[in-house]
C-alpha cells in the first residue's frame, strides 16, 4: 500500500533482491483499490508501467596491451547491477595479486596497476579475471591467508568459511591452475558470484602503442545508468505516478 499526497501524487518503493523475478520484462499495476488483475472491472481504476528486469553483469579490457614489462597499466570495465565493488585477480606463474575495486555510479570502474605490480607479473602469458559480487553485493570466493576460501559453504561468516584450494605459498597451484581452480570456485552452483577473464600479456620488447583488449563475454556499453523505470537489476525500484497517470479500464 502507498500513501497519496496532498498533491494527489503517490511513491512506492520496490525492493525487487529477493523477488523470485527472472530476467525479463514485466508490467506493473497501480490500483485504487486491492485487486487482483482477474478482478479488474468498469469500476477499477488503475495505471501501468513497464520495467525490464536483467542479470547483473561484468565486462573489463586493459590498456595497453601487450602490456611492457614493469610499466604501469589499466584495468576499465563496467559491473552493471550496483555493487559497491568488483575483486580483480592477477595470475601468472607463482604470482597472484588481488584487491576490491570500488564501482561507480555510473556503473564502471577502473583499476591502475602501478610499477611495482607490473614488475612482478612475470614475462608471458598472464590472466586478469574481475569478479562481481551479483544480487547480494557480497563476494562469497575471497583469499584468506594462503588460501581461497567459499564464505558460503560456512554460511556466509566472513570469518570462517572452508578453504577451496591454497593460492600462495608451499604446495601452492601456480599459473594456469590456479586460473582454473579460481573460476571453478567462482562457477560452483552455489555460489552467485559472477566473472569475466582475460588474457594478461605481459611484453619485454618495450612499449607498445596502447590498445584496449576487448575481453568481455558481453561488449562494453556507454557508461551511463539506465533509468530506473526502465531497468531494474537488483536493489530498488522506485515508482512514481501522478494523478495524471491514472486511467480508468
Amino acid at each position: 500500500m502507498a500513501a497519496t499526497k496532498p498533491d494527489h501524487s503517490w511513491e512506492y518503493t520496490l525492493y525487487t533482491y529477493n523477488l523470485p523475478l527472472d530476467p525479463g520484462s514485466y508490467t506493473i499495476h497501480a490500483v485504487s483499490q486491492p485487486q487482483a488483475k482477474d478482478g479488474f472491472n468498469d469500476l477499477t481504476t488503475y495505471g501501468t508501467t513497464s520495467i525490464i528486469i536483467r542479470k547483473p553483469f561484468i565486462s573489463a579490457a586493459v590498456s595497453p596491451s601487450p602490456v611492457p614489462r614493469g610499466q604501469p597499466f589499466t584495468v576499465t570495465g563496467i559491473a552493471e547491477g550496483d555493487p559497491t565493488e568488483v575483486q580483480v585477480w592477477i595470475i601468472g606463474g607463482k604470482y597472484v595479486y588481488n584487491a576490491m575495486v570500488p564501482v561507480n555510479p555510473d556503473a564502471s570502474y577502473t583499476f591502475n596497476a602501478d610499477t611495482q605490480i607490473a614488475a612482478n607479473i612475470p614475462t608471458g602469458p598472464a590472466f586478469l579475471i574481475v569478479q562481481h559480487p551479483m544480487q547480494n553485493n557480497r563476494h562469497e570466493i575471497v583469499v584468506s591467508g594462503e588460501y581461497v576460501n567459499n564464505l558460503l559453504l560456512s554460511g556466509g561468516n566472513l570469518t570462517g568459511g572452508i578453504n577451496i584450494f591454497k593460492i600462495s605459498g608451499a604446495g601452492s597451484l601456480q599459473g594456469l591452475d590456479t586460473v582454473q581452480a579460481l573460476i571453478a570456485g567462482i562457477s560452483d552452483s552455489n555460489v552467485d558470484d559472477t566473472y569475466t577473464a582475460i588474457p594478461l600479456i605481459v611484453d619485454d620488447t618495450g612499449i607498445s602503442a596502447p590498445q584496449v583488449q576487448e575481453g568481455a563475454p558481453t561488449p562494453i556499453r556507454p557508461q551511463t545508468k539506465p533509468s530506473p523505470l526502465q531497468f531494474a537489476p537488483i536493489g530498488a525500484l522506485v515508482l512514481i505516478v501522478g494523478i495524471a497517470a491514472w486511467r480508468r479500464h
